[in-house]
């Protein structure tokens, strides 16, 4: 018979955990950090992907902190430390924005400086002016005849002064350099606009035309070319080894208003393929996937899609087997930190099943696959298994935990997608108060209510469900809310809130698991939707709910 509580004499005491939550605050992380496929491949120079795309807690963070740990020819980026309100704050970039000129070559010029003088204080251990002089003079004796060179040492002997200087205080110089040109280019306009809400707006097309010109000749390609030369000249003196790793994390963070954030990390993913050339330095950019979605969203009428960057992008994905491998590796430490006589694995640790499910299995299916979500659920467990004096983490305190844990991962997922999703957890809800299943005919009924509550919402660009809603609420007719129902399931699909069953011969899809999103256009009425069962207990979703809900839909 197999038994449901665990042999061991492990009793965890109050405040035992596996780790925190947030990688940056986890200090056992680094002692039993699992090596993923999209590690090797971030920390890999040779590999292509440089941009870890993620959903919070898939292990971005972590994958950072450990590529630091282990090279010490690194160094982070951190634009929270950067401060770069200025650019927000900048009067006449407001000025020349609105009267139509694309400031991605600026931001591409910005990142590029930045990038180069990192490398150059890693490479060559640069610290103060004089360690950078004999640097310059060592490379102007590679330089030759060739006027590329000689271009990119101009560049370098210009900005040399600055080589030594934090990387916050790097970005303001360049800035403040075209910024103050731009200053004198246009003050008139901008004087004859001053109190204007409109300010760049209300002038004729030729003028309009005519100011991104003058804008063009101040902020031309002629630094980003001439910052290209200084990478090949990089080249040329690149070391045999070791590896060089620039890390950038914090940039899903709010650093900067949104508007120029989007756009400074748009310039960021087009701006980091130039250093592929550099073949001992590795960049790594943390990106969270519903920011990479808001900044494709809001600036693809300037070009910008996520196929010029698919192949930079490393999506973190995890597997059953690793994750579990990093729960055990979590539980032995904690075993160890307890003085236990012999080493606590997590079968001494846990129940071997919570009712016929095996229990890591069971502690598994409520999660999205991501290592945030196994640590916070097992946390909750040691919480109530030491509350109640429990003997190791049985059935019957797995089934406590998940309460709590289903509502903070309800918050946490309502939390990321807001930007994206105003109304997520009024949809949720909705869709809780079916069970754990209905079909995309059911969803339909409910379309109109449903809408009511999505307008209530807040817009956010591009909110397509708002968009929906506005048309049912008007029109009233079944394709309105066909369409609406589509964009419902495509949304909650997508944050992995629900599965989706085609047919009876088929399996319940899941976006962490197979295709990350859904393009099809509408759902038949048949589909069958299954709310995920991370959420069952924060919406109230009983087992008998669960059951009654099956029988139902199989009768």
């Amino acid at each position: 018979m197999a038994r449901s509580r665990p042999a061991t004499n492990f009793v965890p005491k109050v405040g035992a955990t596996v780790g925190n939550n947030a990688a940056e605050n986890d200090e056992i992380l680094l002692n039993c950090f699992v090596e993923s496929t999209a590690y090797k491949l971030l920390s890999d120079p040779a590999s292509s992907k440089m941009l870890a795309s993620g959903r919070t807690g898939s292990g971005k963070t972590a994958i950072l902190r450990r590529i630091k740990d282990s090279n010490k020819k690194s160094v982070e980026i951190n634009p929270i430390e950067m401060s770069m309100d200025f650019l927000s704050n900048s009067t006449v970039l407001h000025f020349v924005s609105r009267a139509g000129a694309d400031l991605d070559v600026l931001f591409q010029i910005l990142w590029k400086h930045v990038l180069c003088v990192e490398y150059i204080r890693l490479r060559y251990s640069v610290q103060d002016e004089s360690k950078w002089r004999r640097v310059v003079e060592t490379i102007k004796g590679t330089c030759g005849l060739d006027p590329t060179r000689k271009r990119a040492l101009e560049y370098l002997e210009a900005w040399g002064g600055k080589f030594w200087i934090p990387a916050d205080q790097n970005v303001k110089e360049v800035f403040d350099k075209y910024s103050k040109k731009l200053d004198v280019e246009f003050s008139g306009e901008m004087s004859k606009a001053k109190g204007k809400a409109t300010a760049g707006i209300d002038v004729s097309e030729e003028k309009r035309i005519e100011i991104i010109e003058r804008y063009k000749k101040i902020v031309s390609a002629e630094q980003l070319s001439d910052l290209s030369k200084v990478i090949q000249l990089l080249v040329s003196d690149e070391p045999k080894q070791p590896n060089y790793f620039i890390l950038i994390d914090r940039l899903d963070e709010h650093w900067v208003e949104d508007v120029v954030r989007f756009r400074m990390i748009r310039a960021l993913a087009e701006t980091l393929p130039r250093f592929r050339a550099l073949r001992r330095l590795k960049i790594v950019v943390a990106l969270r996937t519903d920011v990479i979605e808001r900044v494709i969203r809001e600036t693809s009428s300037l070009g910008f899609q996520r196929e010029k960057v698919d192949d930079y992008i490393c999506d973190l994905r995890w597997n059953k087997s690793d994750l579990k491998k990093l729960l055990a590796e979590r539980v032995r430490l904690l075993g160890q930190g307890m003085s236990l006589p012999n080493q606590l694995t997590l079968e001494d640790a846990l129940s071997r099943n919570v009712g016929a499910q095996d229990a890591f299995d069971y502690i598994f299916e409520r999660t999205l696959s991501r290592p945030r979500d196994l640590i916070s659920f097992f946390n909750e467990c040691l919480k109530v298994s030491a509350a109640s004096d429990a003997n190791g983490i049985g059935a019957e305190t797995i089934r406590k935990a998940e309460r709590e844990y289903s509502f903070g991962r309800l918050r946490a997922l309502c939390d990321e997608w807001r930007s994206v999703y105003p109304s997520l957890e009024d949809l949720l809800r909705g869709i809780g108060r079916e069970g754990d299943q209905l079909t995309v005919a059911d969803l339909s009924q409910k379309c109109d209510h449903l809408a009511l509550q999505i307008l209530a919402k807040e817009t956010v660009p591009g909110d397509q469900i708002k968009s929906a809603a506005q048309d049912v609420y008007d029109d009233q007719t079944i394709i309105a809310k066909q369409k609406l129902t589509a964009e419902i399931i495509r949304a909650l699909y997508r944050v992995g809130a629900i599965g989706l069953k085609w047919s009876t011969k088929d399996k319940f899809l899941y976006s962490h698991i197979d295709e990350p999103e859904l393009s099809a256009a509408l759902f038949p009425p048949e589909t069958r939707i299954r709310l995920h069962p991370m959420l069952h207990r924060a919406l109230n979703v009983s087992d008998s709910a669960i059951q009654n809900g099956s029988a139902r839909r199989s009768a």
